[in-house]
């Protein structure tokens, strides 16, 4: 299993009226479809608490995981940074990259209640998995921000829902990865959480080598 894929793919999932402006802590859960991965080394690789902060059109979200440490998508340059904790060295994609093929799309309304809030139920079914988003109005997202962001179908999914996820189910043939909100908070983001750090920069194609 590509263990590098497995990480943007996640990562990028957690890429969210007025704009809601602050920081959602998720309680991850990874199961394994892959004979040569336990379930106990994929959330041991991805980590089973993530923060999200999200600002406008910039995100970071962390992990606690042992491989990935957090990426940085920042609107202006329609580019994902990936920190990982093997090197000292950043690595950037883009974000312009197409997702998966979208084969089936379904909403249905008031489907789960999460943190006190009704949910309403986004499937999107692709040519490689099915993603499943529960979402509340009550933070939400303008989808301009994300129009180039492309990769993992992210602008797909905010342009349906104008809304940052509450709970994602990510089912692929190799892994199934459950995301639910456990705490949202409301901040006023300081725009030097997007800052690039003063480390090498790389194009993602180089990490491994």
């Amino acid at each position: 299993m590509n263990k590098l894929f497995v990480v943007l793919v996640l990562s990028s999932m957690f890429a969210l009226g007025q704009n809601f402006e602050g920081k959602v802590i998720y309680q991850n859960n990874y199961e394994s479809k892959t004979p040569n991965l336990t379930n106990e080394q994929l959330n041991l690789l991805m980590g089973t608490v993530q923060e999200y902060i999200i600002k406008k059109g910039n995100y970071k979200t962390s992990f606690n995981g042992q491989l990935s440490q957090y990426q940085l998508y920042r609107n202006k340059e329609n580019k994902l940074y990936n920190k990982f904790s093997t090197n000292n060295v950043l690595y950037w994609s883009d974000g312009a990259i197409e997702g998966e093929k979208v084969i089936d799309f379904k909403i249905i309304k008031d489907k789960e209640n999460i943190l006190g809030l009704k949910c309403d139920e986004l499937t999107m079914k692709t040519s490689k998995g099915t993603y499943v988003y529960y979402y509340n109005s009550k933070y939400s997202i303008d989808p301009d921000y994300f129009k180039k962001h492309l990769f993992g179908n992210w602008y797909t999914y905010v342009k349906e829902s104008k809304s940052i996820p509450l709970k994602m189910v990510m089912d692929t043939p190799e892994f199934k990865s459950t995301s639910i909100a456990i705490k949202i908070e409301e901040l006023d983001v300081k725009k030097e959480i997007f800052e690039l750090p003063k480390i090498p920069i790389e194009p993602i194609s180089n990490f491994g080598k």
